[in-house]
């Protein structure tokens, strides 16, 4: 039964409608309703034609986003990740790889022309950017891992190599100048205008990605010039992302929070001290990293600053070591812990699994009614 309480019909005419309807939808099929009005025209049930209800949100904000954006439900139902900045699309044992083995669908991005996309993913370009926005806007993510080329952040910069015969590569930024240098050769201009931009975009991205309902993270390198911050402390002209303006206005926006801790402490050869960036979604599944920090005197290697023919030993270090993986993603071998068990893609996935059966249920009934006619076979074709 409805009731439309604007509408007046003993009025006179003209005068029986007072302000406007307010839109409901629908109540469920009542499946004991046999009336004639619950019986379609073909003798089919109405509630076996229904579109079939999406199972109870499962947590707070998730039902917040379901009642009041189309996009925020589609991104909470999503188990699709995307990996921006990916690194090398085939590496047999990158972030890619952990998340497909949770069962999770995975999209890369990555503009190097030689183990990447090239032109056709490098989000300067307009048009690659405008589609990108187009898949985050529309709600096609559970979660990005963004991880910014950090060369221009790096604070290798600030030290010599003795492998390079120029000294390697000078600092483009400093905590005083953190867009760029005022007097810095063209080539190195235009590899700090381009970073910029990047992040710009990224930052623009992410901020779009955060209102439909996408979790996300953000990784670089960490802030070496921090004083206060004594386990870390380099040097004090130190630049790092997490100084850009457009970095500091996502973390307003999303209320992000930051942990940092080393790589060595899930077993890589050098320090490393990461920092991510991440919204408060993913907090019972990354606050814990504020746990591993170095332990070590000394490490076999380190990251960055050392040139091997063409190429820097920091694009080595870029990798995840797979123990790490393991923390992220929860992909390791044997019996999960209950951190992992409990981390928000490892629910997302349960409950997007669920969410299918659900659909293919109903998909299923549809399909038995249409063919019922004809004593329940299914047609050859499907």
């Amino acid at each position: 039964m409805y009731f439309d309480e604007s509408l007046f019909p003993w009025r006179p005419e003209g005068e029986q409608r007072v302000g406007f309807p307010s839109p409901a939808a629908a109540p469920p099929a009542d499946p004991e309703n046999v009336s004639a009005g619950n019986i379609s025209a073909g003798g089919v049930r109405s509630d076996e034609n229904a579109v079939p209800s999406q199972p109870p949100a499962s947590s707070l904000p998730e039902a917040f986003a379901s009642a009041t954006r189309a996009s925020a439900t589609r991104s909470f139902q999503s188990i699709k990740i995307l990996l921006l900045f990916s690194g090398a699309y085939h590496r047999p044992d990158g972030l890619a790889q952990f998340a497909r083995r949770l069962g999770l669908e995975v999209d890369l991005f990555d503009s190097d022309p030689n183990v990447g996309g090239g032109d056709s993913a490098d989000i300067t370009k307009e048009s690659v950017y405008e589609r990108l926005r187009e898949r985050i806007v529309r709600g096609d993510y559970a979660l990005i891992i963004a991880a910014p080329p950090c060369s221009t952040f790096s604070i290798s910069r600030f030290f010599k190599s003795a492998s390079s015969p120029d000294g390697g590569p000078p600092p483009v930024r400093t905590r005083t100048e953190i867009m760029g240098c005022r007097f810095l050769p063209s080539k190195h201009r235009a590899e700090l205008e381009r970073a910029n931009d990047v992040v710009a975009r990224m930052c623009a991205l992410l901020m779009l990605a955060h209102r439909a309902g996408t979790e996300f993270i953000v990784e670089n390198p960490a802030d070496r010039g921090d004083i206060t911050l004594p386990k870390l402390f380099i040097n004090v002209a130190h630049g790092p992302l997490w100084l850009m303006a457009a970095i500091n206005a996502l973390a307003r926006h999303a209320s992000t929070k930051l942990v940092t801790f080393a790589m060595c402490e899930f077993g890589a050869p050098w320090q490393k001290a990461t920092t991510l960036m991440y919204t408060a979604g993913l907090s019972s599944w990354l606050d814990i990293l504020r746990e591993r920090q170095c332990s070590h005197t000394s490490h076999e290697k380190v990251a960055g600053g050392t040139k091997t023919g063409s190429s820097w030993n920091s694009n080595e270090a870029a990798a995840y070591p797979p123990a790490g993986l393991q923390q992220l993603f929860g992909a390791g071998r044997g019996r999960p812990s209950r951190a992992t068990a409990s981390s928000p893609l490892s629910r997302r996935l349960v409950r997007a699994r669920r969410n299918a059966a659900h659909r293919h249920r109903h998909r299923r009934r549809a399909v038995q009614s249409t063919v019922g006619d004809s004593g329940g076979h299914f047609p050859a074709s499907t």
